[in-house]
């Protein structure tokens, strides 16, 4: 443990990172050092590096690497207050941009429905809620015909 803190920590001055805060494997960490490093310098061409872009790259890095769903924010000023899964946050700074990088866990807000299935009745089918015209054997122009809920 102690050793790859100290790889973690070399690696970090070699980037010119700066650790703030972390919940986070050190395995992580590195991949978060070394792929904003990556950014940074792909776009070194720039008289100032897009930040937005940057916390895109970063969170889709991450939401490839390690699942859904990681979110990012770079820049100079800013203020945050986040809640995160555990071991799913850090907070680093590279040159003089910051980046709490952090996960959150994803559920769905409403329980989806089951999708209704259509009711077939001898040489018709239909669809819930539409309306579908049937041609009847004993007529010879076509009735209109609803199904789904009916209203009283």
């Amino acid at each position: 443990m102690v050793n790859h803190e100290v790889k973690l920590a070399a690696i970090a001055v070699d980037l010119n990172v700066r650790l703030r805060s972390a919940d986070m494997p050190g395995t992580m960490q590195e991949r978060a050092f070394r792929s904003t490093r990556a950014f940074l310098d792909a776009n070194c061409h720039d008289k100032r590096p897009n930040p937005t872009r940057l916390a895109m790259c970063l969170k889709k890095e991450f939401d490839g690497a390690y699942g859904l769903a990681w979110h990012c924010i770079a820049g100079k000023s800013f203020g945050s207050f986040v809640t995160h899964a555990n071991g799913g946050f850090v907070y680093f700074s590279v040159d003089n941009l910051c980046f709490p990088l952090f996960k959150t866990e994803v559920r769905p807000l409403i329980k989806p429905k089951p999708p209704r299935l259509g009711v077939c009745n001898g040489l018709v089918c239909t669809e819930p809620h539409r309306t579908t015209l049937l041609l009847r054997p004993d007529r010879t122009r076509p009735s209109k015909m609803r199904s789904g809920p009916r209203s009283s």
